[in-house]
């Protein structure tokens, strides 16, 4: 009777993994992969309206004439104002309206006149290389932020009534100035030159009806759509090279400041110094280094500059005709040119390719900065550095006239509300108060700075977030 019972589970057992087999089989037969078959903007959509965030190199003519303009979205190209992407990439992040527009735009989306809680960012891309974004405020209306302006694009066949249009566009054009009011918050991220490498380290300035304060962190505290990120870097040593290594992995402030890195340093002979951050690009200047078998030690055999993404930090450099798009004769292969035959050089030194990538983003006279790099030296690229990279980058206040009330000035910020200035000096930093909109006012906050401190981000919260951004930082 036992054997019997035996043979009888056994067969069971034998029956229920041969359905489940068969089972299974049917059930992956059946499911395929989803197939992607537009974009998630598809189709034609046209510039109606704009309204001025921020200072602009546009005219108030060219502003004008962007009404009108179309961009065309398909999965094979996007193309707007005579810029074309080919084998486009999409990428769409859903994020809190009111988050985005302050921290990002330095505007409230109120002002704008959208009301909705979450918008989509969709993010365009070829071969891992940054081509343009766009703000999805719903099926029929998208937003494009150019050089300072704010373009309203509708989905083209959709009909409105233009009056209506343009009264609402008058209303928008004036509240934007009412966000002047706003408080705002200065994270400022600096680089010390240590006995091994460099230290980073993030101060944040606010202001307030208390007055101003200053908090700080170690390393480099970077605010993204979705959170904010940490950038540390240490002092490595790697088959017998020392050097400096950035980590960089999402920022929480409840663990006792541990950061989860997601990006890790790949083994190489590259010491890396950061110039510049971002929102979601970084400016990087690379030593690759070498042993001495003969004498010991290491040597550096080549510096050069890149500019990379945040999401992709050890990432090849964007070459620099990829995010500088709306010029149309080869600026950087121009200023290389004149650069060198001031140097008494001839021209033929340059390598395009090399050049192309060979570029960076730096802290210089109160503003970021494009620079090049040709025949082993630097040389300014003569265009200010796009919105996209630096976000809020204007000075209310001449950096001449800093300079003749601080004669030992290297650096200085205006708040986008125009209420504080902070200069920075070789050995200090003061923050004051801008009287009356463009007087300088008494020091209320004057720091050492640790040796020659230099500055390599600069990002700014506006209202609310200002307070949010301060309780990233714990108290000491």
């Amino acid at each position: 009777m036992k054997k019997l019972n035996s043979i009888i589970c056994l067969f069971i057992i034998a029956m229920a993994v041969l359905f489940y087999k068969n089972m299974n089989l049917y059930f992956n037969v059946k499911i395929t992969p989803a197939k992607i078959t537009k974009a998630p903007i598809q189709g034609k959509w046209q510039v109606y309206e704009y309204i001025k965030i921020a200072d602009s190199d546009l005219s108030d003519d060219d502003i004008k004439n962007m009404i009108g303009n179309k961009a065309i979205f398909s999965l094979d190209s996007v193309n707007f104002n005579k810029e074309v992407c080919k084998r486009p990439n999409f990428k769409v992040k859903v994020v809190d309206s009111n988050e985005y527009f302050t921290n990002d735009l330095k505007v409230k989306p109120s002002k704008l006149g959208i009301s909705q809680d979450k918008v989509k960012i969709i993010t365009i891309s070829s071969n891992n290389i940054f081509f343009d974004e766009y703000i999805q405020i719903n099926d029929d209306c998208i937003l494009k932020v150019y050089d300072g302006v704010v373009l309203f694009l509708r989905k083209e066949g959709k009909v409105s009534n233009s009056k209506s249009n343009e009264e609402m566009s008058e209303k928008r054009r004036d509240t934007v100035k009412d966000d002047a009011s706003l408080n705002n918050g200065l994270l400022l991220g600096l680089r010390e030159k240590s006995e091994n490498g460099y230290k980073y380290r993030t101060l944040f300035i606010s202001d307030n009806e208390e007055g101003f304060s200053i908090k700080e962190m170690d390393n480099l505290l970077v605010p993204r759509k979705n959170g904010f990120l940490m950038l540390e870097v240490n002092n490595i040593e790697d088959n017998g090279i020392t050097r400096d290594a950035i980590f960089a992995g999402p920022y929480n402030k409840d663990v006792n400041n541990i950061v989860k890195f997601s990006q890790n340093p790949i083994s190489s002979n590259i010491n890396y110094k950061i110039l510049f951050v971002g929102n979601e690009y970084m400016s990087l200047e690379n030593e690759e280094l070498k042993l001495n078998p003969k004498f010991g030690g290491q040597y550096g055999i080549n510096t050069y500059l890149s500019v990379v993404p945040l999401d992709n930090i050890y990432g090849d450099g964007i070459a620099f005709s990829k995010i500088i798009r709306n010029n149309p004769n080869d600026i950087l292969q121009d200023n290389a040119e004149k650069f060198l035959k001031r140097a008494g050089k001839d021209k033929s030194e340059i390598d395009k390719n090399v050049l192309e990538t060979n570029w960076g983003i730096i802290r210089e006279n109160g503003k970021w900065t494009l620079r090049g790099k040709v025949s082993n030296e630097y040389f300014d690229v003569g265009i200010s550095t796009p919105r996209m990279i630096t976000s809020y980058d204007q000075l209310s206040i001449p950096f001449k006239t800093i300079k003749n009330k601080f004669p030992d000035a290297i650096d200085a910020y205006t708040s986008p509300n125009k209420r504080f200035l902070v200069v920075l000096t070789k050995n200090n930093l003061m923050v004051m108060p801008i009287e009356n909109g463009d007087s300088i006012g008494k020091v209320k906050i004057n720091i050492n700075l640790k040796g020659d401190e230099a500055s390599v981000m600069s990002q700014w919260a506006m209202g609310s977030y200002v307070d949010e951004w301060a309780k990233m930082f714990r108290n000491k």
